[in-house]
């Protein structure tokens, strides 16, 4: 670590754990490192090794900064480099995340600051959450299944619930089990055997507490007040209503979008 308290070694978004390096299967599972670091370099606090979070912010300052006046990536509030004593990091992107040689968002591979590219999966085919696009993480898991497919609680093929990789269902050879509900626990329709969908409402739009997906917008409603004046133009077409356009914008009207350019009025 460097006198201004920056790590240089922490990759710029997660950092690559050897499997040697995991206490246990559940350790495993579970996402943590030997050190309680996450595939992404995060403890459970949500903090990587310099202490800053997944937006930026430092877990004792609140700021952007550490006591040293660097961020996360090693810039100070001038940025300059903490590393490179330039305005660039190690892989040429300045304090925005510009690059020296292209110019854009992006380097000469197609990969942004963070390592991903406009596709969001790096160079070894990872998204920011460790999972390629087939749904494995970095150490073979999809939904807690190898890559053989082998799960890792049962040791079989299927999981508690009798669902393998692929989520299809031991017994009926489909998407649902014998009560026809899905590895996820909904039904065709998307509700699950408490009558409540993946929003947690049923079909009458009331949640579990009995509160009516309808209420806020209802409240708010009750809640506005009728006497302001954009309740008071009754046209069909405000643009026609000229006397609610002298009320609300004075003198001149307001921009139409069927106005000639050359004809439009400004408003005083």
């Amino acid at each position: 670590m460097s006198k201004d308290g920056f790590d240089p070694d922490i990759p710029h978004h997660y950092e690559i754990v050897d499997l040697e390096s995991i206490i246990d299967k559940d350790a495993h599972m579970n996402g943590f490192d030997k050190d309680g670091y996450d595939k992404m370099g995060y403890d459970k606090s949500g903090y990587d090794k310099n202490d800053f979070d997944f937006e930026g912010y430092h877990r004792v300052t609140d700021t952007k900064f550490n006591y040293y006046n660097i961020d996360k990536r090693g810039f100070n509030d001038t940025g300059i480099h903490g590393v490179t004593g330039t305005k660039f990091d190690e892989n040429d992107f300045d304090v925005d995340g510009i690059h020296k040689v292209t110019g854009t968002l992006y380097d000469e591979d197609g990969y942004d600051v963070n390592g991903f590219g406009e596709d969001w999966y790096d160079e070894k085919g990872y998204n920011e959450y460790c999972v390629d696009k087939e749904g494995f993480n970095r150490y073979g898991y999809r939904n807690k299944f190898y890559f053989d497919g082998t799960h890792a609680v049962t040791g079989t093929k299927f999981d508690e619930n009798d669902f393998d990789t692929n989520q299809i269902h031991k017994v009926t050879g489909t998407l649902y089990d014998e009560d026809g509900y899905d590895v996820n626990g909904f039904d065709k329709s998307g509700y699950d055997k408490e009558g409540f969908g993946e929003l947690g409402y049923d079909k009458d739009g009331v949640d579990r507490n009995g509160r009516s997906v309808y209420e806020d917008s209802e409240r708010e409603w009750d809640n506005i007040d009728s006497t302001d004046p954009v309740f008071k133009n009754d046209s069909t077409d405000p643009y026609e209503d000229k006397e609610y356009i002298k009320e609300q914008f004075g003198t001149g009207k307001p921009f139409h979008p069927d106005d000639d350019n050359e004809d439009e009025e400004t408003r005083d």
